[in-house]
């Protein structure tokens, strides 16, 4: 039990530490637009919960508890694979001289 708490709060203080470092991150990415990137960021985050929220949901009400875990780690993969393609980093933005 205490194993369990332990490596839950681990979990948790990884988990929410990303966030300020992707902010900055895309900050230094589009400085001048980053007004816009971080309430995308804010909503992505937003979306990525609510969905997986749902789909916990459905899987609770179409199937059980112990297949939560195998859908959980079909979706984390999926997310592996979209997220593969996209490692690319875009070019910063250079300063318009007009």
């Amino acid at each position: 039990m205490l194993g369990c708490g332990l490596a839950l709060v681990g979990w948790s203080i990884a988990g929410w530490a990303i966030t300020p470092f992707q902010q900055y991150q895309l900050i230094e990415l589009y400085p001048r637009q980053s007004n816009l990137v971080l309430s995308l960021n804010a909503s992505a985050i937003y979306l990525g919960q609510g969905v997986g929220a749902g789909v916990g949901a459905l899987v609770l009400l179409f199937g059980s508890l112990d297949s939560l875990g195998w859908v959980s780690a079909l979706c984390a993969a999926t997310g592996l694979v979209v997220l593969i393609p996209g490692t690319r980093l875009p070019e910063k933005e250079t300063p318009n001289e007009d």
